[in-house]
């Protein structure tokens, strides 16, 4: 697990700047007392009537008035956003960011949930159970077909090439089709679920379901077989000096390509899918599976893997490495041959901590400090060079971390239940009073939120106070859309 990264200077703000979100309630026409604390906010915020408002580079909308179901929001690389929804005949919905409104732009079929981007700024959509594939025209704000059979074209890929391919994971629909400019065009007939993996030197493999359909390579006409054995080889992994490896879902061992076919290099069980290669190009990979063999390893010189922590445990999927080359992985299974926390001494993994299970959210503070907070169990944990020791007692899901300009460290909880502070002195983490859960939102925002479901959106010093808390949905680089809990509105920006 890497650590985690957002804007410094927005949290920074939040905490040095409350006067500001004072005077956004104000400004709202909300009295605050001088000398309100500002957990008291909350209840100020209460008396605000917003929505459907533009301020300050946040803006929201309200979705389409639709029965009851699930939204799949996509925005795309320019921000426009578009909605599908779950309910029958609900189409495809675009947003008019100039009448902030909704309007319906295609009117057939339901559970248009995959929308792909290409490198060229082509938008295409895709359904569960509605056939074809669709294609945005931004011209004319409409969605035209390009493929007419066939549903679940949910797998695709944009070569490094440009060329693009895509295949279905409904078994009614088989083959794999292929982009010319206007349409889609078959290029592969026969099978489905073909999942796509290109190699770094541009090398396109694909494998299907189906008994011993094996792996495919493109070259540059058709799909040629170059292993017929097993099925849906879906894991994959290229490490940092090209070595291609790969397992399946549901066939025997991982293999390795050799530049001509791929060839056996671990034949036990199946679904090693947790892979991670260390700063130094040690290669260690897990699998699933309750009769897997622990963690492997890469050894160069034999060209085959080696246990190195043994027994039946299994995924050992929470990596990370520190500043100095310590690597720690825990795993999200609890049985007890699985649980705590495991580090490499150079020759096999030693369990350091030994309880619990799924500790996945690692940080290292700018003095090289190592902390980690579990989705299962209460509390942060500190590397002491030995074991981990518990520095904060209360709640899990500890995710999202940010060390300000002076090196002080921040915790904040993703389950609205504040945020901490790091205090050296007494090697604990204490809350910080009157400030809001954090949660990042977009590539240079942050969401602050209380348990009264109120929220600031920050950016800089500028700040909106909302009335509902948002669900992030989707990003980009530059551009997120949240929809709100209460599922009658979004949040874009």
């Amino acid at each position: 697990m890497s650590k985690v990264l957002i804007d410094t200077n927005t949290i920074e703000q939040a905490i040095d700047d409350f006067d500001s979100i004072r005077d956004a309630i104000q400004n709202k026409g909300v009295a605050v007392p001088e000398e309100t604390p500002t957990y008291d906010y909350a209840d100020l915020i209460d008396q605000i009537q917003v929505g459907g408002e533009n301020l300050t580079g946040f803006y929201e909308a309200y979705l389409p008035n639709l029965a009851s179901g699930t939204f799949y929001p996509f925005v795309s690389q320019n921000g426009d956003i578009f909605l599908g929804h779950s309910t029958t005949n609900s189409g495809i919905w675009y947003l008019d960011k100039n009448a902030n409104t909704f309007v319906q732009v295609y009117g057939a079929g339901y559970n248009w949930q995959y929308f792909f981007e290409t490198s060229s700024g082509y938008i295409f959509a895709v359904s569960t159970n509605t056939t074809g594939i669709l294609k945005w025209n931004s011209a004319t704000t409409t969605f035209t077909t390009v493929y007419s059979t066939g549903s679940s074209w949910r797998y695709f890929i944009e070569t490094s090439n440009g060329d693009i391919f895509m295949a279905s994971s409904s078994s009614s629909t088989t083959g794999i089709v292929k982009w010319n400019g206007s349409i889609f065009t078959l290029a592969q007939a026969g099978l489905y679920s073909w999942q796509f993996f290109e190699t770094s030197t541009g090398i396109l493999f694909a494998s299907p379901a189906g008994t011993n359909s094996g792996i495919y390579r493109w070259n540059g006409t058709n799909f040629s077989q170059v292993y017929n054995s097993g099925n849906l080889w879906v894991y994959w992994f290229e490490s940092s000096i090209g070595d291609v490896f790969v397992s399946a879902s549901s066939s025997i061992g991982i293999l390795k390509w050799n530049g001509t076919t791929f060839v056996s290099v671990f034949s036990d069980l199946n679904s090693w899918i947790y892979w991670f290669e260390s700063n130094s190009g040690d290669i260690f990979v897990a699998g699933t599976n309750n009769a897997n063999l622990g963690i492997l390893y890469w050894n160069r010189n034999t060209n085959t893997f080696d246990q190195v922590y043994p027994g039946s445990s299994h995924s050992w999927r929470y990596w990370f490495e520190s500043s100095n080359g310590d690597i720690f992985v825990s795993s999200g299974n609890n049985a007890q041959v699985s649980l705590g926390i495991l580090k490499w001494d150079g020759n096999a993994f030693i369990r350091v901590y030994t309880a619990s299970y799924s500790w996945q959210y690692f940080y290292e503070s700018y003095g090289g400090g190592i902390f980690v907070s579990s989705t299962a169990v209460a509390g942060i944990r500190k590397w002491d060079g030995t074991t981990f020791n518990q520095v904060h007692a209360l709640n899990m899901n500890w995710s999202y971390w940010v060390s300000d300009s002076n090196h002080d460290i921040f915790a904040s909880n993703s389950g609205l239940l504040g945020t901490l502070k790091y205090d050296a002195a007494l090697d604990r983490f204490l809350a910080v009073e009157g400030l809001m859960t954090g949660r990042s939102f977009g590539s240079e925002f942050m969401m602050f939120s209380d348990a009264n479901t109120n929220a600031v959106i920050c950016k800089g010093n500028l700040y909106k106070i909302l009335k509902y808390t948002y669900n992030l949905a989707v990003e980009n680089n530059q551009y997120a859309v949240a929809v709100s809990y209460s599922n009658d509105r979004i949040l874009y920006v």
